[in-house]
């Protein structure tokens, strides 16, 4: 499973009733587990830090960035400070673009961004695939080689001046879509309409 693959909305709750957390999604009793906030650290669930219960964990290693990016999945957003609204942007990257999806992912990791993941997802997409994805974001791509079925990463990003800000970052680099509503279209073809690739 590649880092980027965080869209979980596949996980479903098999047990019925007996659970002790939120009412079901389906009404049939409460459920058995939930998702951690996104904020949530190993010492949180620990109550020590990951060296101080596993030797082979190194001190520093803790200290060092995680290769998993966060992401917000069906979690619902954090209420936005006075004055702004969440925004949702779209962005379709080879999975080869190293340079992007690193930016991507110290960007969003470093906490001030006001910028997060909801989710991100790793497909081989064919020629007609890529091109019904880019019509849906209205772009032409920057970065299809024309090799037939190639690894992309699809990226629904969620923030504060989310369009514009990603658009200042990476719009030279990648394909990124220009407005939200594009972003809605895209999402949705690249998670759901392409959900069987």
């Amino acid at each position: 499973m590649n880092v980027w693959d965080t869209e979980w909305s596949n996980v479903y709750d098999f047990t019925k009733n007996g659970g002790s957390g939120l009412p079901r999604d389906d009404g049939e009793g409460k459920a058995n587990w939930s998702y951690l906030p996104v904020t949530t650290r190993a010492v949180d669930l620990l109550g020590k830090h990951p060296h101080e219960v596993c030797q082979e964990i190194k001190e520093d290693e803790e200290k060092q960035d995680c290769p998993v990016p966060p992401s917000w999945g069906l979690r619902p957003l954090p209420k936005p400070l006075a004055g702004w609204t969440w925004q949702q942007c779209f962005v379709l990257t080879p999975a080869t673009n190293t340079e992007v999806l690193r930016g991507i992912r110290e960007w969003v990791s470093e906490g001030t961004a006001d910028i997060h993941i909801k989710r991100s997802r790793t497909r081989p997409l064919s020629g007609s695939d890529l091109k019904m994805i880019l019509g849906a974001m209205k772009v032409k791509s920057k970065s299809s080689s024309g090799k037939g079925k190639e690894l992309y990463i699809g990226i629904e990003l969620v923030g504060r001046e989310c369009i514009k800000r990603t658009m200042d970052k990476f719009a030279s680099k990648t394909d990124i879509s220009s407005a939200e509503e594009l972003a809605q279209q895209a999402a949705g073809t690249y998670f759901d309409a392409l959900a069987q690739i």
